[in-house]
């Protein structure tokens, strides 16, 4: 009797889970997140909040030039997921262990110590 154990669901599990640490949003791109949305909110319309007002002027920018300075820029969160999200889709397609190596292989490598 041959017993042969499928390999490829315990790599398919860890492969997601490095996809999606690598794509974590840091702090940084939090707050810009929610920059873009007080401008948007601001540019449709809406007020300014105090915050958004005080980091117009930390930029010596009035809130019309720092909502759209922050507009201008890419939506990094959008960016990031969707990089995650292909990653994710060609990882549960992945039949093969070589396949899913090549689906992570724009990552870097886990830092020492995580599983």
């Amino acid at each position: 009797m041959r017993v042969s154990i499928d390999p490829v669901p315990a790599l398919r599990a860890a492969a997601e889970e490095r996809a999606n640490f690598h794509h974590a949003a840091n702090g940084q791109t939090i707050a810009h997140d929610c920059k873009r949305r007080a401008a948007e909110q601001f540019m449709a319309g809406g007020d300014a909040s105090k915050e958004f007002q005080d980091a117009a002027a930390i930029e010596g920018l009035t809130v019309v030039q720092f909502a759209s300075l922050i507009l201008s820029k890419p939506d990094e969160i959008m960016q990031n997921e969707n990089k995650r999200r292909k990653m994710i889709v060609a990882i549960r397609k992945a039949t093969t262990p070589q396949e899913l190596q090549e689906a992570l292989a724009s990552l870097p490598p886990m830092p020492p110590g995580f599983r």
